[in-house]
């Protein structure tokens, strides 16, 4: 904001400055973090206290055949290995 006289001469600005790298940070980590969430061939599901499947990766839902839609909201189902065969993991 500039400062000005009752002339209207520039005395000088005030301006408020922060430094904003820890926000980049956290952004390009949160980016990774999905990156290899949805990579993983693993299969990976996030869940509530309840159990209930909040998020997942595209592996877990390979492995059990289902879509996103009928897993999400659901109790998660545990990965056993004939899941893991079935499906090639």
């Amino acid at each position: 904001v500039p400062q000005r006289d009752r002339r209207g001469q520039a005395l000088g600005l005030i301006a408020t400055l922060a430094d904003v790298s820890w926000r980049h940070t956290a952004d390009e980590r949160e980016r990774m973090s999905a990156t290899i969430f949805q990579q993983a061939s693993e299969g990976l599901a996030v869940v509530d206290l309840q159990w209930r499947v909040v998020e997942l990766n595209p592996a877990y839902r390979e492995i059990l055949h289902a879509s996103r839609e009928a897993l999400v909201g659901r109790v998660a189902t545990p990965l056993s290995a004939a899941n893991l065969r079935r499906s090639g993991h």
